[in-house]
């Protein structure tokens, strides 16, 4: 019963936290798919799955250096001195949101796809990468 009631907050607190990120990034601009050149959805795609690997090693060499998961791309930028824009924001250049969990043992990340807002299908559809 407590464990399906963690699960259930966890999940109304990525849901909040989605939400909260789509208001924030109400103002996004079209795709920049810089890296592949194109525009068309596996180029989309791509670049996105390309981005969040290159996010993942940043959050690992953060974590490993600092000892806690960042929570946001400002404290990457500070903390490892990041000098590519390109890897602190999504394809529609908005920011990540962020999730540590209570515990600080599980970070997740999400993009919000094209249209900034929760769920949604091809470009549309929410990315995400949980790290552990």
């Amino acid at each position: 019963m407590v464990k399906a009631r963690i699960v259930q907050l966890f999940t109304l607190t990525v849901l909040a936290i989605a939400v909260i990120c789509a208001v924030i990034g109400e103002w996004a601009a079209p795709p920049d798919v810089s890296a592949s050149g194109g525009t068309n959805d596996l180029d989309v795609i791509g670049e996105q799955t390309y981005r969040f690997i290159e996010l993942e090693g940043l959050c690992e060499e953060f974590r490993k250096i600092y000892g806690v998961w960042p929570t946001n791309t400002d404290m990457i930028r500070a903390g490892l001195g990041v000098t590519n824009p390109l890897a602190l924001i999504d394809v529609w250049r908005r920011p990540y949101c962020f999730y540590v969990d209570t515990s600080g043992k599980h970070v997740i990340i999400a993009s919000l796809g094209a249209d900034g807002k929760p769920g949604g299908l091809g470009l549309n559809a929410d990315y995400s990468l949980q790290l552990k």
